[in-house]
């Protein structure tokens, strides 16, 4: 009953127009979006080396921020509001409220968006999402739901967390190195690897 593409088909409608009358078919609905620009000059385009959907999503940005986003892109809620869950999206989209004007993408407020969600995911969800990225980092015995929690707050991305947890493993590697080096690289005993480390969640 609706098609729903880009500006630059607008001038072409009356063409369609005549196919669907020729094969007798009911014309649509027609809803025509504003484009999506890089800069006030440049559209998006993967073909320039613009992140797709799927770049962000494999640079730590939350499925759902990503579609938060996307959604305000040329198009207004009524209200202050801009965070909204999948089912709230659905609710809320209302076709009067794509403008004009071509909608630039800002990376700084996908950021904002992502970060806010990271922020109101449970502790369960935002384990289950960090883990692989902890095990990226951390190859040794761990309490990562307790690392978990300390990342909870502080991730805009969940790329971040690997940078943000650098330190436990240079931590280790320092440790056993000053050890070999105390012990001229011998010792009656075998230095646990995370045996007197700094960071709590990583101590035995």
């Amino acid at each position: 009953t609706h098609v729903i593409r880009g500006s630059e088909y607008l001038s072409s409608t009356p063409k369609y127009n005549l196919l669907y009358k020729d094969f007798g078919w009911d014309i649509p609905t027609y809803i025509h979006c504003p484009p999506v620009m890089k800069d006030a000059q440049n559209k998006l385009s993967k073909r320039n080396g613009d992140a797709s959907y799927q770049d962000l999503v494999a640079k730590g940005y939350l499925k759902e921020a990503v579609l938060n986003y996307i959604l305000l892109l040329g198009w207004s809620p009524k209200g202050e509001r801009e965070i909204f869950t999948l089912p709230e999206m659905i609710e809320v989209f209302d076709e009067s409220g794509i403008g004009k004007a071509p909608a630039i993408f800002d990376p700084a407020k996908l950021r904002y968006i992502n970060a806010e969600y990271i922020r109101a995911m449970s502790e369960e969800a935002f384990f289950e999402k960090a883990e692989p990225y902890i095990d990226s980092v951390v190859k040794t015995p761990c309490n990562k739901a307790l690392l978990a929690q300390v990342l909870h707050q502080r991730c805009e991305l969940m790329s971040d967390i690997p940078e943000q947890i650098d330190f436990i493993r240079r931590d280790r590697q320092g440790s056993a190195g000053s050890h070999s080096a105390r012990t001229g690289g011998h010792s009656g005993r075998r230095l646990h690897p995370g045996r007197g480390a700094c960071c709590p969640v990583c101590s035995d």
